[in-house]
């Protein structure tokens, strides 16, 4: 049985993706395609290997990768050909990623601890990357959200200065699992399309009809919606975008290297994706548009 891993990006649409996954779970099983989401992974099963990357190794770690190995047989012996697993977790937490003020920069550890259970069957791995004035504004938006603090302008300086890029992630992803196929998409084309996502995870079209494919879920949080909640923003600004016109700019420069960069061939570690509905492989002329709403 192959696995695929789909690890994210948190704020890529991953929500939605795991609830289409979830309400078309029968159609399919019919074609041989299981799915661990969440609900799953986050009920016991991934319980030590999702753990803080400096903490030790544990007895709980290896029982835990000991149950995903016996699972993951289980479900083979039950006729599924293909499994995918999503879970955004595997490279990181929004937390640590708020409080390294970095991007993901634990990825290659706690990746690490997944390779023993699904090294050997792991056949794909899919990430999908946002530029970054969207992607650093969504994960503040969902923690002032959640109760948390308003980024300051220092805080915000460090999410634009800070070193870490996509590239960084992808290599990190590329030297804990060299011999899989390392599948990027472009979040802004392929937010709203599961079905496409699906597509590149399996290499497998499979025809509608699906159920709730357009359904979005966990949307970033507009100005006016943090502002009920008690958050100093502007109600005019939808969505929610703390960083100054400056920010911006950098940061979208820096996402426009990152592109170049995967369109080039990303030096062998990864196949673009970059338009919904593409074949995977290197190279497009487009550059990324900008999907605001997540």
């Amino acid at each position: 049985m192959d696995v695929t891993l789909h690890i994210g990006a948190h704020r890529t649409a991953t929500t939605s993706f795991q609830s289409f996954v979830t309400a078309n779970e029968g159609k399919l099983a019919k074609h041989g395609i299981a799915v661990w989401g969440p609900s799953r992974t986050r009920s016991g099963l991934f319980d030590g290997l999702v753990r803080r990357a400096k903490s030790p190794q544990t007895r709980r770690g290896v029982r835990s990768s000991r149950r995903v190995e016996m699972e993951r047989a289980r479900f083979e012996t039950l006729g599924y050909r293909h499994l995918i697993v999503s879970e955004e977790n595997m490279i990181g937490t929004l937390k640590s990623n708020l409080s390294q003020r970095s991007l993901y920069p634990d990825a290659m550890v706690r990746l690490d601890r997944f390779a023993a259970p699904f090294g050997l069957y792991c056949k794909r791995i899919v990430l999908s990357v946002r530029a970054y004035d969207a992607y650093w504004a969504s994960v503040l938006a969902d923690q002032v959200a959640r109760g948390g603090r308003q980024p300051d302008d220092a805080f915000l300086d460090h999410l634009v200065t800070q070193p870490r890029r996509w590239s960084d992630v992808i290599r990190d992803i590329h030297t804990v699992f060299p011999t899989a196929e390392l599948i990027v998409l472009s979040h802004e084309a392929h937010a709203g399309l599961p079905e496409h996502r699906l597509a590149a995870m399996t290499g497998t079209e499979i025809s509608a009809p699906w159920v709730d494919a357009r359904e979005w879920r966990a949307k970033r949080p507009t100005g006016a919606s943090l502002c009920k909640m008690g958050a100093d923003t502007d109600t005019r600004t939808t969505p929610w975008q703390p960083f100054a016109a400056h920010h911006i700019d950098v940061l979208r420069m820096k996402y426009a290297e990152d592109i170049a960069w995967l369109q080039d061939g990303a030096d062998g570690c990864a196949t673009y994706i970059a338009n919904a509905g593409q074949t995977p492989q290197g190279g497009s002329s487009k550059g990324p548009d900008h999907v605001e709403n997540r």
